[in-house]
Protein backbone atom coordinates (compact mmCIF):
# COMPACT_ATOMS: atom_id res chain seq x y z
CA UNK A 1 0.00 0.00 0.00
CA UNK A 2 1.25 3.52 -0.69
CA UNK A 3 2.27 5.63 2.28
CA UNK A 4 0.16 8.75 2.69
CA UNK A 5 0.14 11.73 5.03
CA UNK A 6 -2.19 11.52 7.97
CA UNK A 7 -3.41 14.48 10.00
CA UNK A 8 -2.47 14.23 13.67
CA UNK A 9 -6.09 14.89 14.62
CA UNK A 10 -7.05 11.55 13.03
CA UNK A 11 -4.80 9.78 15.55
CA UNK A 12 -6.23 11.85 18.43
CA UNK A 13 -9.81 11.07 17.39
CA UNK A 14 -9.05 7.37 17.00
CA UNK A 15 -7.58 7.19 20.51
CA UNK A 16 -10.20 9.27 22.29
CA UNK A 17 -10.35 9.77 26.06
CA UNK A 18 -9.95 6.67 28.24
CA UNK A 19 -12.34 5.68 31.03
CA UNK A 20 -9.44 4.72 33.33
CA UNK A 21 -6.45 6.64 34.62
CA UNK A 22 -3.74 6.38 37.27
CA UNK A 23 -5.06 5.69 40.76
CA UNK A 24 -4.59 8.59 43.19
CA UNK A 25 -1.72 7.82 45.54
CA UNK A 26 -0.48 5.04 43.25
CA UNK A 27 3.10 4.08 42.53
CA UNK A 28 3.34 6.59 39.64
CA UNK A 29 4.67 3.97 37.20
CA UNK A 30 1.77 4.92 34.94
CA UNK A 31 1.17 8.65 34.79
CA UNK A 32 -0.62 11.24 32.72
CA UNK A 33 1.93 13.72 31.46
CA UNK A 34 1.58 17.50 31.47
CA UNK A 35 0.95 18.89 28.00
CA UNK A 36 4.26 20.08 26.52
CA UNK A 37 4.31 23.70 25.38
CA UNK A 38 4.95 24.74 22.79
CA UNK A 39 3.85 21.75 20.72
CA UNK A 40 3.45 21.64 16.95
CA UNK A 41 1.44 18.66 15.80
CA UNK A 42 3.68 16.64 13.49
CA UNK A 43 2.73 15.21 10.16
CA UNK A 44 2.20 11.47 10.33
CA UNK A 45 2.77 8.93 7.59
CA UNK A 46 0.68 5.78 7.40
CA UNK A 47 -0.15 3.13 4.86
CA UNK A 48 -3.85 3.21 5.69
CA UNK A 49 -5.69 5.58 8.03
CA UNK A 50 -8.37 2.93 8.61
CA UNK A 51 -5.73 0.64 10.13
CA UNK A 52 -5.50 2.98 13.14
CA UNK A 53 -8.57 1.14 14.41
CA UNK A 54 -6.24 -1.57 15.68
CA UNK A 55 -5.33 -2.97 19.08
CA UNK A 56 -1.71 -1.87 18.85
CA UNK A 57 -0.40 1.29 17.18
CA UNK A 58 3.34 1.57 16.59
CA UNK A 59 4.66 5.11 16.13
CA UNK A 60 8.21 5.22 14.84
CA UNK A 61 10.67 8.00 14.07
CA UNK A 62 14.42 8.62 13.99
CA UNK A 63 16.23 9.92 17.08
CA UNK A 64 15.47 13.46 18.28
CA UNK A 65 12.33 13.93 16.19
CA UNK A 66 10.01 14.32 19.17
CA UNK A 67 8.59 10.87 19.98
CA UNK A 68 8.53 11.43 23.73
CA UNK A 69 7.15 14.94 23.31
CA UNK A 70 4.42 13.47 21.10
CA UNK A 71 3.74 10.79 23.73
CA UNK A 72 3.43 13.45 26.45
CA UNK A 73 1.13 15.56 24.28
CA UNK A 74 -1.23 12.64 23.56
CA UNK A 75 -1.17 11.68 27.24
CA UNK A 76 -1.84 15.20 28.51
CA UNK A 77 -4.57 16.10 26.02
CA UNK A 78 -6.43 12.79 26.11
CA UNK A 79 -5.55 11.58 29.63
CA UNK A 80 -3.96 8.32 28.47
CA UNK A 81 -1.38 6.99 30.97
CA UNK A 82 2.24 6.62 29.87
CA UNK A 83 4.54 3.74 30.71
CA UNK A 84 8.00 5.29 30.27
CA UNK A 85 10.38 2.38 29.67
CA UNK A 86 13.41 4.62 30.17
CA UNK A 87 12.38 4.90 33.84
CA UNK A 88 10.24 1.83 34.60
CA UNK A 89 11.88 -1.59 34.11
CA UNK A 90 9.60 -4.30 32.72
CA UNK A 91 9.66 -8.08 32.45
CA UNK A 92 7.29 -11.04 32.56
CA UNK A 93 3.71 -9.97 33.35
CA UNK A 94 4.52 -6.29 33.90
CA UNK A 95 1.62 -4.93 31.87
CA UNK A 96 -1.06 -6.86 33.79
CA UNK A 97 0.45 -5.70 37.10
CA UNK A 98 0.60 -2.09 35.91
CA UNK A 99 -3.01 -2.16 34.71
CA UNK A 100 -4.07 -2.90 38.29
CA UNK A 101 -2.73 0.57 39.21
CA UNK A 102 -5.53 2.20 37.16
CA UNK A 103 -8.83 3.45 38.51
CA UNK A 104 -12.09 4.02 36.67
CA UNK A 105 -15.82 3.48 36.68
CA UNK A 106 -15.54 -0.27 37.29
CA UNK A 107 -13.44 -2.52 39.47
CA UNK A 108 -11.60 -4.32 36.69
CA UNK A 109 -9.05 -2.28 34.71
CA UNK A 110 -7.87 -5.43 32.89
CA UNK A 111 -11.35 -5.92 31.42
CA UNK A 112 -11.41 -2.21 30.52
CA UNK A 113 -8.05 -2.67 28.78
CA UNK A 114 -9.53 -5.53 26.73
CA UNK A 115 -12.53 -3.35 25.87
CA UNK A 116 -10.22 -0.58 24.63
CA UNK A 117 -11.30 1.89 27.34
CA UNK A 118 -8.01 1.77 29.28
CA UNK A 119 -5.27 2.24 26.65
CA UNK A 120 -1.62 2.66 27.61
CA UNK A 121 1.12 4.63 25.86
CA UNK A 122 4.43 2.72 25.96
CA UNK A 123 7.18 5.25 25.37
CA UNK A 124 10.95 4.92 24.94
CA UNK A 125 11.11 1.30 23.85
CA UNK A 126 14.72 1.94 22.77
CA UNK A 127 15.82 3.07 26.23
CA UNK A 128 13.70 0.30 27.72
CA UNK A 129 15.82 -2.28 25.94
CA UNK A 130 18.78 -0.88 27.86
CA UNK A 131 17.01 -0.49 31.24
CA UNK A 132 15.22 -3.86 31.24
CA UNK A 133 17.67 -5.77 29.07
CA UNK A 134 16.81 -7.81 26.00
CA UNK A 135 15.42 -10.65 28.13
CA UNK A 136 13.20 -8.28 30.12
CA UNK A 137 11.80 -6.56 27.03
CA UNK A 138 11.30 -9.89 25.25
CA UNK A 139 9.42 -11.29 28.27
CA UNK A 140 7.37 -8.10 28.52
CA UNK A 141 6.37 -8.30 24.85
CA UNK A 142 5.57 -12.00 25.06
CA UNK A 143 3.35 -11.69 28.14
CA UNK A 144 1.76 -8.52 26.71
CA UNK A 145 0.85 -10.51 23.58
CA UNK A 146 -0.56 -13.29 25.76
CA UNK A 147 -2.62 -10.71 27.68
CA UNK A 148 -4.01 -9.31 24.42
CA UNK A 149 -5.01 -12.83 23.34
CA UNK A 150 -6.97 -13.52 26.53
CA UNK A 151 -9.98 -11.56 25.28
CA UNK A 152 -10.68 -11.16 21.58
CA UNK A 153 -14.08 -9.44 21.89
CA UNK A 154 -12.71 -6.00 20.87
CA UNK A 155 -10.03 -5.85 18.19
CA UNK A 156 -10.76 -2.49 16.57
CA UNK A 157 -9.88 -0.09 19.40
CA UNK A 158 -6.36 0.98 20.40
CA UNK A 159 -5.14 -0.68 23.60
CA UNK A 160 -1.40 0.00 23.32
CA UNK A 161 0.48 2.81 21.60
CA UNK A 162 4.23 2.11 21.31
CA UNK A 163 6.69 4.89 20.48
CA UNK A 164 10.32 4.33 19.56
CA UNK A 165 12.97 4.52 16.90
CA UNK A 166 11.99 2.73 13.73
CA UNK A 167 14.33 -0.24 14.28
CA UNK A 168 13.07 -0.85 17.84
CA UNK A 169 9.47 -0.50 16.67
CA UNK A 170 10.15 -3.08 13.97
CA UNK A 171 11.62 -5.50 16.54
CA UNK A 172 8.63 -5.00 18.87
CA UNK A 173 6.21 -5.51 15.99
CA UNK A 174 7.96 -8.71 14.92
CA UNK A 175 8.01 -10.00 18.51
CA UNK A 176 4.32 -9.26 18.92
CA UNK A 177 3.53 -10.99 15.64
CA UNK A 178 5.59 -14.01 16.73
CA UNK A 179 3.54 -14.44 19.90
CA UNK A 180 0.17 -13.19 18.70
CA UNK A 181 -0.12 -12.90 14.94
CA UNK A 182 -3.90 -12.27 15.09
CA UNK A 183 -3.53 -9.09 17.19
CA UNK A 184 -4.43 -6.15 14.96
CA UNK A 185 -1.57 -3.71 14.44
CA UNK A 186 -0.97 -0.39 12.72
CA UNK A 187 2.30 1.39 12.00
CA UNK A 188 2.67 5.14 11.72
CA UNK A 189 5.78 7.25 11.29
CA UNK A 190 6.33 10.79 12.48
CA UNK A 191 7.11 12.86 9.39
CA UNK A 192 10.07 15.13 8.90
CA UNK A 193 10.12 18.55 10.51
CA UNK A 194 8.20 21.18 8.64
CA UNK A 195 9.08 24.87 8.68
CA UNK A 196 6.52 25.33 11.49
Amino acid sequence: LPISELRFEVLENTLGKPAYGPRAGGKDRLRVAPIPTPFVKPTLEAQNAQSLSSEVIFIGAPAAVGKSTTARYISGVLGIPILDLSVVPVSTGSLRTLLLELAGPGDDPVSAFHAGTAPIIVDAIDEGRLRSGETGIESFLQTTAELLLEDRSVTDRPKLIFLGRSDSIELASVALELYADQVTRASVNIGFFSRE
